[in-house]
């Protein structure tokens, strides 16, 4: 299957990178710097949690440049920039294309949903935690990689979900395809929001929240 991934930060980038590692066909969708970068010398990845660095060759172009027809496109930008991919899904989407938006912002896929009439759009989160480091350098904190998605009703479900589901297992990123995802999301972002707030408040990571006491 042919995989594209629109923004290549913290999540589309570990997504990309571990897709592509794996020997699937993944276009990476950037710009700017961060896209130069990655033409000229491949996506970097620094594992902070085990010291190790990895870099890889990766498919990396502009949105105008892209020309294929994906059969899965993951959508991966800040909500501020969603209004900014709609012409590029509209143009290079296909009947059977299925959309699967991986934002941190509960019900997103219903949102685009709208505005993308005729094209599947899931809902889908993430458990991950990276940034961008430096053009072409993502920095990973830890080794978790969890993906959730699915369909919001279920007479809407395609074969290409499970068979994503299996391409992203197959490349060490743990795929777990929802019949609930609105409960699973909302159970990610009802954990990550507070989290969030705490660990702003006392200037501390996750880890030391999940202490006993």
């Amino acid at each position: 299957m042919k995989y594209l991934i629109i923004g290549v930060g913290g999540t589309g980038g570990i997504l990309g990178y571990k897709l592509t590692k794996g020997g699937k066909d993944v276009t990476l969708i950037a710009r700017g710097e961060h896209l130069r970068a990655m033409q000229e010398n491949g996506l970097t990845v620094h594992k902070i949690w085990d010291g190790q660095t990895e870099s890889l060759p990766v498919k990396a172009i502009a949105a105008e440049d892209y020309q294929e027809q994906p059969d899965v496109i993951l959508v991966c930008v800040k909500g501020y920039s969603l209004d900014g991919v709609y012409p590029l899904i509209r143009r290079v989407s296909g009947s059977d294309t299925v959309v699967i938006p991986i934002l941190n912002i509960y019900g997103t896929g219903g949102r685009m949903q709208e505005e993308l009439p005729g094209i599947l759009v899931t809902d889908g989160c993430i458990y991950v935690s990276a940034n961008i480091e430096s053009p072409g350098v993502l920095q990973q904190h830890g080794k978790i990689c969890r993906v959730v998605f699915g369909v919001r009703k279920k007479d809407e479900f395609r074969p290409v979900l499970a068979d994503t589901a299996r391409d992203m297992e197959e490349c060490e990123i743990r795929a777990i395809l929802s019949d609930n995802i609105k409960r699973d999301a909302l159970q990610k972002f009802s954990y990550v929001s507070p989290i969030g707030a705490v660990g702003l408040y006392y200037h501390c990571a996750a880890g030391e929240i999940q202490h006993e006491g």
